[in-house]
């Protein structure tokens, strides 16, 4: 039934008693009913709620005598077992090999624990078909114990391998993934077999020895374990991503000035470090120092050939010549090697720094101070000459050139220290305390050496193709002399020092692409005379330590 509620009121029927009282008990109702069903709703929600619950409950204690069913079945079963068990042992089921008798108490072989005697009589009767069996089973338990230890023991297997990073005499770098961290580390891979032909035992007993002690330190590789296996030793190591400092002063060295200071500062306060631990390094070379890929950080590796001047029960590395004192034999790399190491005399703190001065010179020209076609004539020049700077090189370079000279200096007691190479005018604007960074070097370049950098970038991205055609590098050189002619920022006269300079560049350039000897003719001593008269010396010193070595043979063979 519909209600005309809007007429009812126009006609002023909704203001009638009644019609209020008839209204309101409707409303009553209304709300009665609509009470009366929250009310059911919230019944329902409860009854199927506590239904639920039963439910859960009653599922839960059927579980529980499931397992307390299935607990009870296997204690029976268990106690079956030990039944049967017991009942085995005690009637002997188990039958002697050799004489098949049950009524004996039998024990199981000591070597396979398959078969069964019941006397050593029965054992040894039986041991001539038993022996081949029981030796394979008996391999076969080693080999597994042996798995069984590999896998507990830290392996190569636990590493995975991604790439190859050096390779020495007796020993390959690898870059590897360890396979349950993630982690990369560098691995040096040593064979022990070529290890103890080479005699070089004590190089790593003194690597491990050095880089524990300077453990920690930023400008040290950190070594973090060592393990072994039949064949090869493992030293786990750090992995430096930038790669070896010789990788940046390849082709014309460092470009800027700016970078060579920066290195060069950054080595110095690493090697006084390691001399305040009373390490000497003794083979300080750009291959041996390692950059970080971010912040050109150094990292000083490969202390084999070094020495402990703090622990003499430390064996040094080295040749290992019988009749020589400790520490006091050939170590080193030829072309930076001091005076005194070449002469089998005994190295100091000094000789690093002469190593030093050789490294330094190296990142100004991009070759080392000496060069030769044999490391006797690499010597010679070690011994008795100065290194050479060429003129278009060592621009306005006179503080570092007079700075190299007193690292290089041939009597070691004469050669400059590291607070005096602190204080030295080539470090004068340098802060010791914060040194400045890669990045703020870079910034420092001046206009020439960035022309220059961009020069060295474009040879070292055609690197290949220009070590297999020297022709290549006259035509990369015709097209920078071309762009010189273009650039408006230079002068004339800038135009010309550098035009110079490229010359020069572009024969430096074909000499290395072709694999020849740098401005050999520079290197060459003029007085052969003196080579052979230096020979001769030589050769007496070797007729020397030679019947110092017989010597000594005599004494053995007497005690």
């Amino acid at each position: 039934m519909n209600i005309d509620w809007d007429k009812l009121q126009k006609d002023g029927k909704l203001e009638d008693p009644n019609i209020q009282n008839i209204i309101n008990e409707v409303k009553q109702q209304f709300i009665e009913e609509k009470m009366r069903k929250c009310q059911e709703k919230n019944q329902e929600v409860q009854q199927n709620s506590e239904n639920k619950e039963r439910n859960i409950l009653e599922q839960i204690a059927l579980d529980q005598l499931e397992e307390e069913e299935t607990q009870k079945k296997l204690e029976e079963s268990k106690s079956i077992q030990n039944s049967q068990s017991s009942q085995s042992k005690n009637t002997n089921t188990k039958l002697c090999q050799n004489c098949k008798q049950q009524d004996k108490k039998v024990s199981s072989c000591a070597g396979c624990k398959e078969v069964y005697y019941c006397s050593v009589e029965c054992q040894k009767a039986d041991w001539k078909n038993h022996k081949k069996p029981c030796q394979i089973k008996q391999e076969e338990i080693k080999e597994i114990q042996r798995l069984e230890e590999k896998k507990k023991k830290k392996n190569i297997d636990w590493f995975e391998k991604i790439d190859n990073c050096g390779q020495g005499n007796f020993s390959v770098i690898q870059k590897m993934k360890e396979i349950s961290t993630g982690k990369i580390y560098a691995i040096k891979v040593i064979e022990k077999k070529r290890l103890k032909q080479l005699g070089k035992e004590k190089d790593i007993i003194m690597e491990k020895h050095v880089l524990k002690k300077l453990s920690g330190s930023p400008y040290v590789i950190e070594l973090f374990d060592t393990f072994s296996d039949e064949l090869c030793l493992y030293m786990q190591m750090e992995f430096v991503d930038g790669g070896e400092l010789w990788n940046y002063c390849r082709i014309f060295g460092l470009i800027g000035t700016s970078l060579v200071r920066y290195f060069f500062a950054k080595l110095l306060v690493a090697l006084e470090f390691i001399h305040s631990k009373g390490i000497i390094h003794r083979d300080i070379k750009t291959e041996n120092v390692l950059v970080t890929k971010d912040d050109k950080n150094i990292k000083f590796c490969d202390f084999g050939t070094s020495r402990d001047a703090l622990d003499d029960s430390i064996q040094g590395a080295g040749t290992g010549r019988p009749g020589k004192k400790m520490f006091e034999h050939f170590v080193g790399t030829p072309n930076f090697m001091a005076p005194e190491c070449v002469r089998n005399k005994a190295s100091e703190y000094s000789s690093d720094i002469f190593s030093l001065g050789g490294l330094v010179f190296q990142l100004q020209t991009g070759f080392p101070p000496f060069l030769g076609r044999s490391e006797y004539l690499i010597f010679l020049q070690s011994e008795k000459q100065d290194p050479i700077f060429q003129e278009e090189l060592w621009q306005n370079q006179d503080d570092l050139k007079d700075l190299i000279l007193k690292m290089m200096k041939k009597e070691m007691t004469e050669r400059i220290t590291i607070p005096e190479i602190k204080k030295h005018p080539y470090f004068k604007n340098i802060d010791w305390g914060n040194l400045p960074t890669y990045e703020e070097s870079l910034q420092k370049f001046t206009k020439e050496e960035r022309f220059f950098q961009n020069i060295k970038g474009d040879l070292i991205s055609n690197f290949n193709d220009l070590n297999e055609k020297a022709d290549m590098v006259d035509k990369k050189f015709k097209e920078w002399e071309q762009k010189l002619e273009t650039i408006d920022e230079f002068d004339e006269q800038e135009k010309g020092q550098i035009l110079k300079r490229l010359q020069f560049m572009h024969k430096q350039a074909k000499q290395m692409f072709n694999i020849e000897e740098f401005f050999w003719q520079d290197f060459q001593l003029a007085d052969k005379g003196n080579q052979k008269k230096d020979q001769s010396d030589d050769d007496e010193d070797d007729d020397d330590n030679d019947e110092d070595d017989q010597n000594q043979n005599k004494d053995k063979k007497i005690k």
